[in-house]
Parts: structure tokens; C-alpha cells; sequence
């Protein structure tokens, strides 16, 4: 995510492309929610799941639109869904694991 983000930020510097405010607003997400699931903040789930689904979303607005307002919107949208799939899926392991320790621990006691 955070990789994501600084890129973002890094292709809207480039000579000839003027980055609208929502390509600093995306990039800001992904890096402050990539920082937060770095650091293991119990709400950093949420947090980076909404900023894989802000990316999603600004991306695919950029096609009706006919403007670009991230860079490379094709790569940007694919990289989102990506990035929201995997917040998913460790968040998916997350809760099987805290339930197999539950359960553990119940086998345990009795």
C-alpha cells in the first residue's frame, strides 16, 4: 500500500501531467493506511480496506469522466483491486486464526 501510494505520488510529479487534488488524496490513503497496518492498529483493517475502495472507485471515475484524476487509471484501478483483495484476505486469516485459538483453548480447559 505504501508502495502504491508513493508511486501514485511520484507519476503525478512527472513534466506534463497536471495531477488533480485526488490523485494527493489516494496516495495519502494508501500511505497513511499502509503506515497503520505497518504499526498493527486494531482499526487498520477498515482504514486500508476504504482506501483500496477510494482507489477502486476514484479510478474507474476517471473512465465516465474522460479525464484522468489518478495516473494510469487502467494500472491504478487493477492495483486498488489488488490491494483491497488482500486486506480481505488477511483479514479473512485473521479471524479464522483468533477462532482456532478459541477454540484451542476451550479443548484446553475442558
Amino acid at each position: 500500500m505504501i508502495v502504491l501510494g508513493v508511486s501514485l505520488g511520484y507519476f503525478a510529479r512527472q513534466s506534463g501531467f497536471h495531477a488533480p487534488p485526488t490523485t494527493w488524496v489516494v496516495s495519502g490513503a494508501l500511505i497513511g493506511a499502509g503506515l497503520l497496518v505497518l504499526v498493527r492498529r486494531p482499526f487498520a483493517t477498515w482504514i486500508a480496506l476504504g482506501a483500496g475502495l477510494l482507489t477502486v472507485a476514484v479510478s474507474l471515475a476517471s473512465f465516465p469522466a474522460h479525464r484522468e484524476l489518478v495516473p494510469t487509471p487502467p494500472i491504478t484501478a487493477l492495483m486498488g483491486i489488488l490491494v483491497t483483495a488482500r486486506v480481505l484476505l488477511a483479514r479473512s486469516l485473521e479471524a479464522r486464526h483468533k477462532q482456532r485459538e478459541a477454540d484451542r483453548k476451550e479443548e484446553d480447559g475442558e
